[in-house]
Order: C-alpha cells, then sequence, then structure tokens
C-alpha cells in the first residue's frame, strides 16, 4: 500500500506501529500519573501541622500516594520504577526549594518522566518481550532474544 494515499495520522493497516487511542495513552500516562501522584506527595510532606485531623489528612494522602505508586507498578516494572523515582525528585525539589539543587532535581524530573514514556512505548510496541508480573527475572535479555531470532534453526 502506498503510504501517500493514507489520510493525515493513519499507518497502514500492516503495519507494526499501533494504533493511535495507545499511543496518545502511553504518551500522556506517565503526566496523568504526574498529576495524580506530585500533589499527593506534597500535601505529604507540607501537612506537618501536628495532631488531630491534620495528621489524619496527612496519612490519607500517604495512602493514596502509596496506591498510585502500585498503580504504576501495575504497568510494567519499568513505569513504575520511573514514576517513583520522578517522585522522590520532586521529594528532593521539595527540600532543596531555596537553593540551585531544586533546579536540578527538576531537570531530572523532566528525564525521568521521559523514562516513563519509554517504557509505556515500549511495552506497546514490542508485547511479547515485556515481562509481567512475577516472571520479569526470568525472561532473557532482549539482545539476546533478538540475537536468538537471527540465527537460522
Amino acid at each position: 500500500m502506498n503510504p501517500s494515499t493514507l489520510p493525515l495520522g493513519q499507518p497502514p493497516a500492516d503495519s507494526a506501529m499501533p494504533q493511535p487511542p495507545a499511543l496518545e495513552r502511553a504518551l500522556a500516562e506517565p503526566f496523568a500519573f504526574a498529576l495524580l501522584q506530585w500533589p499527593l506527595l506534597l500535601a505529604v510532606l507540607h501537612l506537618d501541622r501536628g495532631g488531630g485531623w491534620w495528621l489524619a489528612l496527612r496519612v490519607a494522602c500517604g495512602l493514596l500516594l502509596a496506591l498510585a505508586l502500585l498503580a504504576a507498578y501495575a504497568r510494567g516494572l519499568g513505569f513504575g520504577n520511573a514514576m517513583t523515582a520522578a517522585a522522590g525528585c520532586v521529594a528532593a525539589a521539595w527540600w532543596s526549594w531555596p537553593t540551585g539543587w531544586a533546579v536540578a532535581w527538576l531537570a531530572l524530573l523532566a528525564l525521568l518522566l521521559l523514562a516513563a514514556q519509554t517504557a509505556l512505548l515500549r511495552r506497546l510496541l514490542e508485547p511479547d518481550e515485556a515481562p509481567s508480573g512475577a516472571e520479569w527475572w526470568a525472561t532473557p535479555a532482549p539482545a539476546a532474544r533478538r540475537g536468538a531470532a537471527l540465527t537460522p534453526p
């Protein structure tokens, strides 16, 4: 099929390119998780006014943050690690705010969001190579699988 005859933005039906909704979701999910996790993290760090309702609100935000981080690991080990490290960068930027280190943490944060997108895209494009659940340590390295596929039988 001639790619010039396709409508704009439509991949050929036989291509290995994922469908646009799946691609858009993989590109947007790190930012959706960030919008969920970071306010909860900052609430946990900021609400230290004593006991009572403030403590209950802080504990509730901490539990929701833990749940959000576990939900990130449900999308894959690489995505979960990147989002957990990004939450750590937000916390480090919060603690080092008046200094120039906060800017360095925020620069690293942008790289971690890119790593989270890359992990989701890799899982989307290579679903057979994405480890799932408890078998993630038992799968061979991607280079070993690719090399084995090139070896004639």
